[in-house]
């Protein structure tokens, strides 16, 4: 069971992210997806409560760390 997902949601396109962000919702609530882009990802269809950290892809290493603990261990 893996614990956190990282997610470029548009590759190959936003339906097909979309569809992988759901998927792994089913298969296990409780995992914590953190998602990468050029820019942040705007009107994805998972509810408020379940809505992924997001990390630019031009962040720096520290960033990409820091969003993923952040997702695991929220404050």
């Amino acid at each position: 069971r893996p614990d956190v997902a990282l997610i470029d949601p548009r590759l190959p396109d936003l339906e097909a992210g979309e569809a992988l962000m759901t998927g792994l919702r089913l298969a296990w609530p409780d995992m914590r997806i953190v998602l990468t882009g050029w820019s942040d990802v705007e009107g994805h269809s998972l509810p408020s409560t379940a809505r992924p950290r997001f990390v630019s892809k031009s962040a720096s290493p520290e960033a990409f760390v820091a969003a993923i603990v952040d997702a695991c261990c929220p404050t």
